[in-house]
Order: structure tokens, then C-alpha cells, then sequence
């Protein structure tokens, strides 16, 4: 699939209504910034997924941690050798519309879980 970024920024994020923001605004709520070497997306201060590379990180809820790492293209998110729980990388070429929003839906329901920062 190639570098997955700029697929991802102008793709994925959706408001309400179901139309497709060109960039993701940031809002009190919903915000991207540089970390991790590339770009991540949270919701209310917490990262729901970021971009890194060509690979998709994805924030997991520990009970969806062992199934999450099950799909195709998936493994630990490694920081300096470390397993950082709570996270999985997903390879970019395993990524198209109907892989990418499952990701998203993960993402978003282990953050959903988090209280605001």
C-alpha cells in the first residue's frame, strides 16, 4: 500500500455526519501531533492511533490485547526493545478501508475507556 500517512490524515477521521475531514481539525477533543517518530491522533489527550513509518500504531484494551495480535500484519509495539503494553503495530500493507476502520474502532474503544487528560 505504500507510506500510509498521508492515507491515513486524509481518510479516516470522520465526524458525526460521516463526511471526511481533508485534515483532521484539532479540537478540544480531537488532536494530532508529532510523537513516536511520527503522527498520532487522540481524543480528549489520550492516543487512539498514530502513524509511524508505514506502520499504524494502535492503543488495545487488555482484554482485546491477545486478539488484536492474532490479525494479519500485527505484533507488539516495541519502544528501545521493550514491549509496551496496551499497544500493537500493524503493518501498512495489510492496511485498506475495511482493515484500517476495524483498527480505528479498536483504538477507539480502549481510549474511550481512559479518563480525559
Amino acid at each position: 500500500m505504500g507510506n500510509v500517512r498521508p492515507w491515513l490524515t486524509t481518510r479516516c477521521w470522520r465526524n458525526g455526519s460521516g463526511n471526511c475531514w481533508s485534515r483532521p481539525r484539532r479540537s478540544p477533543r480531537r488532536r494530532w501531533k508529532k510523537m513516536f517518530g511520527g503522527l498520532v491522533f487522540t481524543v480528549q489527550g489520550n492516543t487512539v492511533v498514530g502513524v509511524v513509518g508505514d506502520e499504524l500504531l494502535v492503543r488495545v484494551a487488555p482484554d482485546d490485547t491477545e486478539q488484536a495480535l492474532a490479525q494479519p500484519g500485527a505484533r507488539p509495539f516495541e519502544v528501545r526493545g521493550r514491549i509496551s503494553k496496551g499497544w500493537v503495530t500493524v503493518a501498512g500493507e495489510v492496511l485498506d478501508d475495511h482493515v484500517l476502520n476495524d483498527w480505528l474502532q479498536l483504538g477507539r474503544k480502549a481510549t474511550a475507556a481512559l479518563p480525559p487528560k
